[in-house]
């Protein structure tokens, strides 16, 4: 295994030393996170690495899960309570990395001749950066709108333009992969079958409610 994909587990928390506080934790969450952001995306725009690994954008195995669901996670947790200016920084860092991996999948580039696509919200790139894209543009917005965060340089409407157009894309998905023939009947797994991609819009349910 390369030298830079091994990341150091925080120090071994002595007893006497138990009592650090939370800035202490805080501090060594946000060490490792970076860490790992900067791993990942350092290899997607070195086209030396890509060509190396190819590595997939997946939320299970990929770039996706850092770069993506641990920031929108953090965002969302206690640990950034009211520094809503770092949230909101944090949310559009992750939606860039889901934007990235959309633009560049092989299935919206049209060059995937193969009929085939990994269909579900933890291995298949497409749907786990698309549904990442509908829950992060989402959250930002209830920021924006329900919280009075300022959104700088933000734009809300794109924000929603961006939700809905994935939205679409996510449904067209369904309808191509998924509803048809490409996808064997005995593929109903978590990870490879329809349970996977049923996951991905039980996610986005839960986030956007009835909206």
């Amino acid at each position: 295994m390369a030298e830079d994909r091994c990341f150091p587990l925080p120090d071994t928390v002595l007893a006497e030393d138990a009592n650090r506080g939370d800035n202490y934790y805080k501090a060594q969450i946000a060490r490792l996170s970076q860490k790992c952001w900067n791993h990942y995306e350092k290899n997607r725009s070195d086209p030396k690495s890509r060509r190396k690994s190819i590595v997939k954008e997946t939320l299970y195995t990929g770039s996706l899960g850092p770069c993506c669901y641990m920031r929108w996670k953090m965002a969302t947790s206690s640990l950034l309570s009211g520094d809503n200016d770092t949230k909101l920084r944090m949310l559009m860092d992750a939606l860039s990395s889901a934007n990235e991996v959309v633009e560049n999948d092989s299935l919206i580039r049209g060059d995937n001749d193969t009929g085939q696509a990994q269909v579900t919200l933890l291995n298949g790139d497409l749907v786990g950066a698309l549904t990442m894209k509908i829950v992060i543009g989402n959250t930002a917005m209830k920021m924006i709108t329900k919280e009075g965060v300022d959104p700088g340089d933000v734009d809300p409407q794109s924000l929603v333009k961006g939700i809905q157009d994935s939205i679409d894309k996510i449904l067209q998905f369904a309808s191509k992969y998924i509803l048809s023939e490409a996808l064997p009947p005995s593929e109903c797994g978590i990870l490879s079958g329809r349970a996977g991609y049923l996951k991905a819009i039980k996610f986005i349910q839960s986030e956007l409610g009835d909206s």
